[in-house]
């Protein structure tokens, strides 16, 4: 399992905290945190509470924060083309002229 993996990564700790990183041909290795996305570049959150380095939480983010200065959750700096950062979340371009046309409706 995963998760048990992870927790051989956390108890590695020697002089900096690991993270459980893993490809597309599902090979692991525990990497410090500022390695995270090196095997897979959309894994580049390195998720303190799993040990695991993941994906961002937020659909359509291009360039995700997480972690202390967050309150550890996902914070979307910078979103996809189509999307538009919104408190830290992606919406669509339109949504405000969906939204109100819906409303005016």
């Amino acid at each position: 399992r995963i998760q048990d993996l992870a927790k051989v990564c956390a108890s590695n700790t020697a002089t900096t905290h690991t993270y459980l990183s893993y490809n597309a041909s599902c090979n692991f290795r525990c990497v410090p945190k500022w390695l995270c996305g090196n095997d897979v570049k959309d894994m580049s959150i390195a998720d303190r509470r799993t040990n695991i380095c993941r994906k961002c939480l937020i659909a359509g983010c291009e360039d995700c924060v997480h972690g202390s200065e967050t309150r550890g959750a996902d914070v979307c700096k910078k979103c996809v083309a189509g999307y538009t950062v919104m408190r830290g979340k992606c919406v669509g371009q339109y949504f405000l002229v969906w939204y109100v046309l819906y409303s005016v409706l």
